[in-house]
């Protein structure tokens, strides 16, 4: 058996809790234990979805090749389906609660946490939903999760606009933001997560819902830095870029012994 991961470990340790402390535990445990659903299944869901889906025997399914942690390098999902829009991810989601099986979303699948695969699954691709679109005249821009960051610099830096985000060109927007985006930029702009007006976020039952600071307002506060894809499946940001001339970089270095003074003159 290979190492087990937090997420793992703590779902183990419910399981055996509740097998030990509910009266027929052991009964209930195993109905919760999920079945890999069959191929006609697997061809039901591809009835309902735009998007290819691909199972592990076909060119382009990838699964955790894209992780970028060889941890997770036995992390194999049943299927990936590649979205072709919100509707291909509802549908995934609600026939995902119907046959009980395990969901993970991937934008970049840049997670050295293995958020964006999962084991016996089906992991929701968001890449085909990359759309930068600046709103005429305005700051307001519409991001798809699946959009890279170097689409998404590229798209801004035309309009003069930028937000707050890493230097990887193959990061998922997705993924950054939800997990709060630290940046080159952000002692000056803030997160990414700081420069999103709205959500539009597919939940666990399949409904399509705007999360802003006046519609569902819990959710978009918990979706902003939550991480992980814990509280629904974001199909596209509406950010507030920052207007933006020119940007300089530089690079430090100091001796291994002068850890401490560096840290130091730097938060000083």
């Amino acid at each position: 058996m290979g190492e087990l991961d937090r997420r793992e470990a703590l779902q183990l340790f419910g399981v055996g809790l509740l097998a030990a402390l509910h009266p027929g535990g052991f009964e209930l445990v195993s109905r919760m234990s999920r079945r890999a659903p069959g191929a006609s299944l697997l061809r039901a869901l591809e009835r309902e979805v735009r998007g290819p889906l691909y199972t592990r025997s076909e060119p382009g399914f990838g699964g955790a090749a894209e992780v970028y942690n060889s941890r997770y390098d036995d992390v194999r999902p049943l299927a990936v389906l590649r979205a072709a829009g919100a509707r291909d991810v509802q549908a995934a989601v609600q026939w995902a609660a119907k046959n009980d099986v395990p969901v993970a979303a991937r934008s970049g699948g840049h997670s050295y946490a293995g958020y964006s695969t999962v084991r016996n699954g089906l992991v929701i691709d968001l890449r085909s939903l990359d759309r930068v679109t600046v709103s005429s005249g305005s700051r307001s821009v519409r991001i798809g999760p699946g959009a890279r960051l170097i689409e998404v610099y590229a798209g801004l830096a035309a309009k003069g606009l930028a937000v707050p985000g890493g230097t990887c060109p193959t990061v998922g927007f997705g993924g950054l933001a939800l997990g709060g985006g630290y940046g080159f930029a952000s002692r000056a702009l803030g997160m990414t997560c700081d420069t999103i007006e709205s959500m539009r976020v597919v939940t666990a039952g399949g409904s399509l819902l705007t999360a802003d600071e006046d519609t569902n307002a819990d959710l978009f506060w918990a979706l902003r830095g939550g991480g992980g894809g814990n509280f629904g499946i974001v199909t596209r940001f509406t950010v507030n870029a920052s207007r933006e001339g020119s940007a300089a970089f530089y690079s430090a270095s100091w001796p291994a012994g002068a850890t401490e003074d560096a840290i130091a003159a730097w938060q000083g």
